[in-house]
C-alpha cells in the first residue's frame, strides 16, 4: 500500500477505513504515509471504504470531514502470500460550501505503480517475497 497526498493549501491529513467485506466491526485505519508499507491481515476479501479528512489550523480555520462512498474497494489477502493493493492517491480540492466558505474535499483513487513500488518494498522487506506475490491493484480505481 501507499497513500499520497495531492496537498492542498492546508496540508489535510487523510484517513482512510479497511474492514473485512460483511464485518460491521471497528474498521483498521490506513493513514498518509511516504511510501509504500505493509500491513498484516488476517486471510479473507477486504474492502477500502469510506474516509476522513482532516486539516490543520490556518486561514481556512480547523476542519474535519467525512467522506462517504458508493464504492469499495475489494482485495484478498490469501495465506502466505503478500497482495499489492496499489497506490492509493488522495486527490484534494476546495469548494466553496453553502456558507461561501472554502472546505477540502477528497476525490481519492487508486493507481497501479507495481514496476516502482514492489522493486522499492522487496529491497527493504526482501523476506515478504519469499512468498508468493498477489497483484490485486486496479489501474486508475475511482471512488464515487
Amino acid at each position: 500500500v501507499e497513500i499520497e497526498n495531492n496537498l492542498g493549501l492546508d496540508n489535510p491529513f487523510v484517513t482512510y477505513y479497511i474492514r473485512k467485506k460483511g464485518d460491521e466491526g471497528k474498521p483498521q485505519a490506513l493513514t498518509s504515509k511516504k511510501g509504500p508499507f505493509a500491513l498484516s491481515l488476517e486471510p479473507g476479501v477486504y474492502e477500502v471504504y469510506d474516509w476522513i479528512l482532516e486539516s490543520k489550523a490556518n486561514f481556512l480555520g480547523t476542519w474535519s470531514g467525512r467522506g462517504k462512498s458508493k464504492d469499495r474497494y475489494e482485495f484478498e489477502v490469501k495465506p502466505k502470500h503478500v497482495t499489492y493493493i496499489g497506490q492509493i492517491v488522495s486527490d484534494v480540492f476546495y469548494v466553496e460550501s453553502s456558507k461561501g466558505n472554502l472546505v477540502p474535499r477528497n476525490h481519492p483513487w487508486v493507481s497501479d505503480q507495481k514496476n516502482t513500488d514492489i522493486p522499492l518494498f522487496s529491497k527493504s522487506h526482501p523476506m515478504f517475497f519469499e512468498m508468493g506475490l498477489i497483484i490485486a491493484a486496479k489501474d486508475k480505481f475511482r471512488w464515487r
